[in-house]
């Protein structure tokens, strides 16, 4: 999204460290209308429900309780810097 910050901070570490969708987000809305919407409120939850999904996966697949917290999502998304426009 265009009013999303990415890069260095001032002590040179990498932001963001987890990306989602957030911008032009189709979604349900008041009552049981939808509409597009952008924003913190539209990338929070996809981004909860597929840590939730990734971790679902890991303990079905065995992975041991004690090493969920050290496995980490890692979402990309398109930088400026490779002529990207959203």
């Amino acid at each position: 999204s265009s009013f999303s910050s990415w890069g260095p901070t001032e002590g040179l570490t990498l932001k963001p460290e987890i990306t989602g969708i957030g911008g032009n987000v189709f979604s349900a809305y008041c009552g049981s209308q939808f509409a597009v919407m952008s924003g913190t409120s539209m990338a929070s939850p996809a981004v909860a429900a597929s840590a939730a999904l990734v971790r679902q996966y890991l303990r079905e697949s065995g992975v041991a309780e004690e090493q969920l917290p050290h496995i980490c999502l890692l979402y990309t998304s398109p930088s400026p810097r490779d002529g990207a426009t959203s």
